[in-house]
């Protein structure tokens, strides 16, 4: 299970100071360990995550799914600590809504088109296995 949140720079025109992206998912992740060493071990693996992401702000509150596959690299040492990167594909695909948009002295509901918003992650990272 994961959470993220990222904040985006004021976009010219935006209702709101700033705009973000939440996820929530959960998923897996599969891998091998092959030793290097007396108490070093190499461990190449993929994992996958599905989930909800939303943006709030720039796109006003809009949800829709998200999803991350990748790959990574650890390096365990003594058995208890993971220190390694990771190289990932994300994606938040947002399915077309409807909006309230201001028209005269009322409101009028339009359908905001569907969002597609794919990016590449990556990064490092370290842990401590507790078995």
């Amino acid at each position: 299970m994961g959470y993220a949140d990222e904040r985006f720079a004021p976009v010219v025109g935006s209702p709101s100071p700033n705009a973000a992206l939440t996820r929530f998912f959960g998923g897996g992740r599969i891998g091998w360990s092959s030793a290097v060493g007396p108490r070093l071990h190499l461990e190449p693996a993929i994992y996958g995550h599905v989930g909800a992401g939303w943006y709030d702000g720039y796109y006003n509150q809009m949800t829709g799914y998200a999803c991350d596959v990748g790959v990574s690299l650890d390096l365990r040492i003594r058995q208890h600590l993971l220190v390694g990167a990771q190289l990932g594909y994300d994606v938040v695909t947002i399915p077309p809504q409807p909006v309230l948009t201001p028209a005269g002295a009322g409101y009028v509901t339009t359908t905001a088109p569907a969002i597609g918003d794919p990016w590449v992650s990556y990064g490092l990272h370290a842990g401590w296995l507790f078995w």
